[in-house]
């Protein structure tokens, strides 16, 4: 029984002060030993990848049956009454790919309410966007940047050399996802909701300017320019605009909101975004050294767990935005949605959320090997 009680989590403040240091010292390498055995039990890298690929390959089926049907709907609506010769050749690839709502949904709404309010029409849907309005049209972008890097971070999982990387991507799946919840938050008043959208083009436009005139490019800084203009023209006195043509600075309506905001907003205060900084920069401390394992002479049994908890974030940005998503338009994802529990838990397992169970299950283990 000695042996058994041994394998307790002892106190190890009152263990330090009895001064009996080789006892300290034997309960230590035990418990490290037991750690490690608990780490090895923790769901792995690749399972994790795995998991959340099966997810993120689903929830891609789903939009894009749901967009395909609502497309080819509309494309029903557009032949409709036109005679035989006046009827459009068949819809291209990148029409029927094109995202639209439910004519129920509160996109339909929003874009209603738009018109009413007198928005110009080539705000709401400018001539080189096939998507159903300016927020699906971002969205989508969002939606396309968060899979396609969701899926390399699985790859990245997947293999056992890589550290820092799916932090990297992490963040990147992150930064598409805190700016999609924003855009998706409710309740937004449409004009809002609006306004938040159209600053994400000009914030893409002003880059695009900056980039030109960095280069010297006049005709990609009029080009940018033309955009910003017609968007400052299009809201002329319902909101205040701001940009300063210094090469550095966005234009912006009304007050910018970082994107460090929008996580925090988005994980409900925590800002997963900040403490990845010094991976993205390259300019992690010695501690985070010492978590993933880098340190010379060190091997962290625990540092795959670190990575998950560190890309945990994303993967609830990513599911949290497919459950927006699938209120906001009014699509059917309910298939992929259904699964999101149980991928958060496969993940909450292997960043350690359960070792409490699992140490148990190893002091048990142990027990009954003696």
């Amino acid at each position: 029984m000695k042996r058994v009680s041994e394998m307790m989590e002892p106190d190890w403040a009152a263990l330090l002060d009895s001064g009996d240091i080789n006892t300290f010292l034997a309960q230590l390498n035990l418990h490290a030993e037991i750690g490690r055995a608990v780490a090895a039990r923790r769901a792995t890298r690749s399972r994790l990848a795995e998991g959340l690929n099966a997810w993120v390959n689903l929830v891609e089926a789903c939009v894009k049956h749901d967009t395909a049907i609502l497309a080819a709907e509309d494309w029903e609506r557009t032949l409709d009454g036109l005679p035989p010769e006046e009827q459009p050749v068949e819809p291209s690839d990148a029409y029927l790919g094109a995202w639209r709502s439910s004519r129920e949904s509160q996109a339909a709404r929003d874009i209603e309410d738009w018109r009413l309010s007198g928005w110009p029409p080539e705000v709401l849907q400018p001539q080189q966007q096939m998507d159903e309005g300016p927020v699906l049209f971002a969205i989508h972008r969002f939606f396309d940047a968060a899979i396609d890097h969701a899926r390399a971070l699985c790859l990245l999982l997947n293999d056992p050399g890589t550290s820092r990387a799916p932090l990297v991507l992490a963040r990147v799946i992150l930064d598409a996802s805190a700016h999609a919840a924003y855009l998706l938050q409710t309740p937004v008043e449409p004009t809002e909701r609006l306004i938040r959208t159209l600053n994400e083009t000009l914030a893409r436009a002003g880059e695009d300017f900056n980039a030109a005139r960095r280069q010297a490019d006049s005709g990609g800084m009029d080009k940018a320019e033309l955009e910003i203009s017609a968007i400052f023209s299009a809201v002329e006195t319902r909101s205040q605009t701001k940009w300063k043509r210094d090469g550095r600075s966005l234009p912006v309506i009304g007050e910018r909101v970082s994107t460090a905001r929008m996580t925090t907003q988005l994980l409900k205060g925590s800002s997963n975004w900040n403490v990845l900084s010094g991976v993205v920069h390259s300019k992690e401390d010695e501690g985070l050294r010492l978590l993933l394992g880098h340190s010379p002479g060190l091997e962290n049994p625990h540092r795959d767990s670190y990575i998950a908890l560190h890309c945990f974030g994303a993967v609830i940005g990513v599911t949290t935005f497919a459950q927006q998503l699938n209120s906001y338009t009014g699509w059917n994802l309910k298939p992929a949605i259904d699964g999101t529990n149980f991928i958060l838990s496969v993940w909450a397992d292997g960043c350690g959320l359960n070792d409490a169970k699992h140490r148990a299950a190893e002091i048990a283990a142990r027990v009954h090997s003696i």
